[in-house]
Order: C-alpha cells, then sequence, then structure tokens
C-alpha cells in the first residue's frame, strides 16, 4: 500500500511539504529539508512549486498526524514495514559480521604487517 502525500503541519516548518514528503517517503525530514534547499539553489522555480505544493495539498487529518517519539511509532508501524526495517538491520549486521570474523580482511593483513 502506498502512502499518499499530505502536509504534516505538525512537524513542518514552513508549511509542512518537506514533512509530509519525509512522512510520505520514510525519510528523515531533515535530509528532505538539506536537500530541498540544494536543490531550489540549483533549480529556481522549485521554491515556486514548493509554496504551490503548500497551498494546494491536502493536510493531515489529526487522526494520521503521529509523534517523533519511537515507540508509538513502531506500535503503529505495518507488517510489512516492519519486516522490511528489520531486514534492512539484519543485513546490516550480516555486513558488520562478516567483516569482524573475516580472517582475510585488509585491516588483519595490516595489523600483521606491522608486527
Amino acid at each position: 500500500m502506498r502512502k499518499r502525500f499530505v502536509l504534516d503541519k505538525a512537524n513542518g516548518k514552513v508549511l509542512g511539504v518537506c514533512a509530509g514528503i519525509a512522512r510520505m517517503t520514510g525519510w528523515d525530514v531533515t535530509i528532505v529539508r538539506v536537500a530541498t534547499v540544494v536543490a531550489a539553489l540549483v533549480v529556481h522555480p522549485l521554491v515556486i512549486v514548493y509554496f504551490v505544493a503548500g497551498l494546494v495539498a491536502a493536510r493531515a487529518e489529526p487522526r494520521d498526524r503521529y509523534d517523533d517519539d519511537a515507540p508509538a511509532r513502531r506500535a503503529r508501524m505495518s507488517t510489512y514495514e516492519m519486516k522490511r526495517t528489520m531486514g534492512d538491520y539484519d543485513r546490516r549486521l550480516a555486513e558488520i559480521d562478516s567483516c569482524m570474523a573475516s580472517a582475510n580482511s585488509p585491516l588483519a593483513r595490516e595489523i600483521e604487517q606491522l608486527r
């Protein structure tokens, strides 16, 4: 199920557009804000698009808003979102484990050369 774009005025700074994009995509709102500012410096009409989106887009209903506290957000996650998030964690931990357990890692070779 794909989330639709709505303004997130509760977590927004100006019009809630970046917070809405972050909520829709699942990205960190700070990354979306920085990317928007950088893109606006490069593509000047983006500022107009931002304000039009802020005026035209639907606002999030009060029951759709969420606080930034992680436990409450995790409790409202769907099974698919939870599985995807945990799959990412498992993949990262497997990569770390393979680097740490590998006897032929570049770091181990450098340490052996220093001895």
